[in-house]
């Protein structure tokens, strides 16, 4: 899959221990609703992607763009105890309780596919939702 280019309903479920947090938005970001969000190496949240050195946040809530000298645009996204299903193509049975990590925005893969490994949680379930064939990730609590 591709950065995603609109904003996106992600499916969750599990949300009993989901909270929300907002934080300033580094420069030059554009997120979409949706999106994952990562903190780089410098602590400052940017939007998903296979880079070294970065740890998971959440899912936006909202979308936002930052300019490159902006100290007023924050993202607000949900973390938490929850399961994000992915729509993917790289798992299969064997993937099962595999660490999953971020590959952009919006996708995640398993370990063995990623570079940077930038871990997301635990694949704990394959499903076909809607006719789109992916699987349920336990999100890890990173933030």
């Amino acid at each position: 899959m591709a950065a995603l280019a609109a904003d996106k309903k992600r499916l969750v479920r599990n949300t009993g221990g989901m909270k929300t947090a907002t934080v300033l938005l580094a420069d030059s970001q554009t997120v979409y609703e949706g999106a994952i969000i990562m903190r780089n190496s410098s602590g400052d949240p940017v939007v998903g992607a296979d880079t070294a050195s970065c740890v998971i946040m959440g899912v936006a809530n909202a979308a936002v763009t930052s300019s490159t000298s902006n100290a007023t645009k924050f993202v607000t996204f949900e973390y938490g105890h929850e399961e994000w299903f992915a729509s993917t193509g790289t798992f299969t049975k064997t993937s099962i309780g595999a660490n999953v990590v971020i590959a952009d925005d919006q996708t995640i893969s398993t370990a063995a596919v990623g570079t940077n490994d930038v871990a997301v949680g635990l694949l704990v379930q394959l499903e076909t939702v809607n006719g789109t064939a992916g699987g349920w990730v336990r999100i890890a609590e990173f933030v």
